[in-house]
């Protein structure tokens, strides 16, 4: 009979995640910057996820506020649901509505409600500013 080797997953208490270097590095806070105007901004890591039940467990669509997910909702876990903003590099002065959350390993991230997995696909990941507005 041949030995089995199981993997074991150790999970640790500090958050980490998996650079592009291929090792596992801390996760990065919001860090936050208020403008000369009172802007308030802050450094995130942008997706995009669909309706779509491998993504949200159920093809439901509805989000954390209990509305259906559509266009100019997004999914965060450090800011406030019904907190707007701005993704000024992505999709210029269109102004989303914070209404849904994520796993709560995602501490940094910004999840924007897209209709089609080509759309996600099409934003992929990249961090980027936002601009709060409250």
């Amino acid at each position: 009979m041949r030995n089995l080797v199981i993997p074991i997953l150790i999970l640790f208490s500090g958050a980490r995640a998996w650079s592009s270097e291929g090792a596992y590095s801390p996760v990065r806070e919001p860090v936050y910057e208020i403008s000369e105007n009172g802007e308030t901004f802050a450094q995130a890591n942008i997706t995009a996820y669909t309706s779509s039940a491998d993504e949200c467990g159920n093809a439901l669509g509805i989000t954390k506020s209990g509305e259906p997910a559509r266009d100019g909702i997004v999914a965060c876990n450090f800011l406030p649901l019904g907190t707007r903003i701005k993704i000024p590099d992505l999709f210029g002065e269109k102004e989303f509505i914070v209404k849904d959350r994520m796993a709560k390993r995602k501490r940094n991230f910004i999840d924007i409600w897209v209709s089609s997995k080509k759309r996600a696909f099409q934003i992929g990941r990249s961090r980027m500013r936002i601009v709060i507005l409250g």
